[in-house]
């Protein structure tokens, strides 16, 4: 199992995950764009649109199925 940050500001939360060497998720859904990931000293290692696609990339019940 691994743990990830999600977040949706480059800044703040994308920036504190990866200075804490914790993975990041940037959702698009707040104040970070993707025209802002050009700029952002810090890349998250996923980007989605919305929390509900972050639901369906990572469904624990498909996850235990296939363990």
């Amino acid at each position: 199992k691994r743990v990830a940050v999600v977040g949706d500001n480059l800044a703040s939360d994308i920036a504190g995950a990866k200075r804490s060497g914790l993975d990041a998720i940037l959702v698009l859904t707040g104040t970070s764009t993707e025209a802002d990931l050009r700029k952002a000293d810090y890349a998250p290692d996923l980007v989605l649109a919305s929390l509900a696609e972050l639901a369906t990339r990572f469904d624990p019940k498909r996850e235990k199925a296939g363990a």
